[in-house]
């Protein structure tokens, strides 16, 4: 759930600067205040966004394995580093 919270915090920050991330005299943008690198910077923590969704899946299947299957809580730790690792490598890839 930590890691769902940080990923959002990130993403909802970055949509937070909207345009003023944008290089300014940029035609057609509702107020550009920035330069090439505040938004090169927005578009790199915009890509947390994709964690969001696979963090979701990551819960799911948690809860299928506790609730469902009724895992103990030692057996799902072992599985626990890899539901986190999961989003970090498709964001890698991605």
């Amino acid at each position: 759930m930590l890691g769902l919270s940080c990923s959002d915090l990130i993403m909802s920050s970055s949509y937070f600067f909207s345009s003023w991330a944008v290089p300014k005299g940029t035609v057609g943008v509702f107020s550009p205040l920035g330069n090439t690198a505040t938004c090169n910077a927005q578009a790199f923590f915009m890509q947390y966004g994709v964690a969001i969704p696979l963090y979701n899946v990551s819960l799911a299947t948690y809860f299928m394995f506790i609730v469902r299957n009724q895992w103990p809580e030692r057996k799902c730790v072992e599985y626990e580093k890899w539901l986190h690792g999961g989003e970090y490598v498709v964001r890698i890839v991605d």
